[in-house]
């Protein structure tokens, strides 16, 4: 399948990027809060990550940021929830796989419904991305565990009027038990966005490993 332009989930599958995997396993082993990916389009930023994850053993959403943009040349709150919520539900065979519960760890939010296999949120909800992440964060740190968020093409989160670089901040202070791992193609875009050198951005000063 090395010929298959589609991303890899396999080691096998994965050519010439041991270095850059060994780099993501061994700040996924240590616990560390943000993770930056940076490359250009078609260099297998996104199958690097999934192998990653996969190789750690790690509970994980990923997001591809572009599709809600493109659905509306914004990146709305609730739309971003839901589409975590929606990832939730592909991913609850590898949750069980890994030993995450995703129905402790939602319990408290009430608006989101788990069953088995199925997981959504009520129509009309408006339930805080804040709110979702300290679920899990408390969930996972009663029980020793690191869930991985991934915003894949992370530049995009800068089209909305939520200030997601706040929340990632936010998250990177107060949160232990979340990684984020923000993968982005317009490398110039996404470092504006994250402006970790300015004094006056929320991410100022923040150690993440690139």
């Amino acid at each position: 399948m090395l010929f298959d332009t589609a991303p890899k989930e396999r080691r096998e599958d994965l050519y010439d990027r041991e270095r850059e995997l060994a780099e993501l396993h061994e700040a996924l082993r240590l616990g560390e809060r943000l993770v930056v990916v940076y490359g250009v389009r078609r260099v297998g930023k996104t199958s690097l990550v999934k192998v990653g994850l996969r190789v750690s053993g790690a509970p994980y959403v990923m997001i591809d940021v572009r599709e809600l943009y493109y659905a509306e040349n914004f990146v709305r709150m609730q739309a971003l929830v839901s589409r975590v919520v929606e990832e939730f539900r592909g991913q609850v065979r590898w949750y069980r796989r890994v030993g995450f519960d995703l129905r402790g760890a939602l319990r408290r939010i009430r608006r989101i419904r788990v069953g088995d296999y199925e997981v959504e949120v009520e129509p009309g909800a408006r339930i805080p991305l804040t709110t979702l992440l300290s679920e899990v964060d408390e969930w996972c740190g009663k029980r020793g565990m690191r869930f991985v968020f991934v915003f894949d093409e992370a530049q995009y989160l800068r089209f909305s009027n939520t200030r997601y670089d706040g929340v990632v901040a936010w998250a990177v202070d107060n949160l232990s038990n979340v990684t984020f791992v923000l993968t982005g193609s317009e490398v110039g875009l996404l470092r504006d966005f994250l402006r970790v050198d300015d004094p006056e951005a929320p991410l100022f000063g923040r150690y993440r490993r690139e």
